[in-house]
């Protein structure tokens, strides 16, 4: 056991036990944590630009910055899952929804904060504008249409 300040020019091996520390710690190479471990931070882990959080035997999952772009990637096989029953995508600032999921509910798509699409328990409901290049369908189920702008008369049927 040792007190005090201690510095190594090469790798420190802990075996049993733990190992505290108190302060702001500087490392310059790989740390690896071991399979059931536990790493916990008071606070804070920063990580210098391109410095990567690395998960997976494979280096499969990876989060980072590049100085420019924030990226999680899934660089591995399978796929990358958000589970949750309720997944938010927010702007930065964390004041406007891009795309909302419920669990067993709706599905949201905003423009601007303002909700553009959404689906429902009998399929999607639009606010504004649907451009479509094409149509398939003879129209006949389509409902809240009529008079001069009747898009039944407007189809090559």
């Amino acid at each position: 056991d040792s007190v005090g300040v201690v510095t190594a020019q090469s790798g420190i091996n802990i075996v049993g036990g733990g190992l505290t520390v108190t302060g702001v710690s500087t490392f310059f190479n790989d740390i690896t944590i071991g399979t059931g471990s536990t790493v916990g931070f008071g606070t804070t882990a920063y990580f210098n630009d391109n410095a990567k959080a690395i998960f997976g035997d494979g280096e499969d999952l990876q989060i980072y910055h590049n100085g420019t772009h924030s990226y999680i990637a899934d660089a591995g096989t399978g796929k990358l899952k958000l589970l949750g029953t309720a997944v938010e995508f927010e702007n930065a600032a964390g004041d406007e929804y891009i795309l909302r999921g419920v669990e067993n509910d709706a599905v949201e798509l905003y423009f601007n904060n303002s909700k553009k699409l959404e689906t429902t328990t009998d399929g999607v409901v639009i606010t504004g504008v649907a451009t479509a290049t094409s149509f398939s369908g003879d129209g006949s189920g389509l409902s809240g249409v009529g008079g001069e702008n009747d898009i039944t008369s407007c189809l090559f049927i």
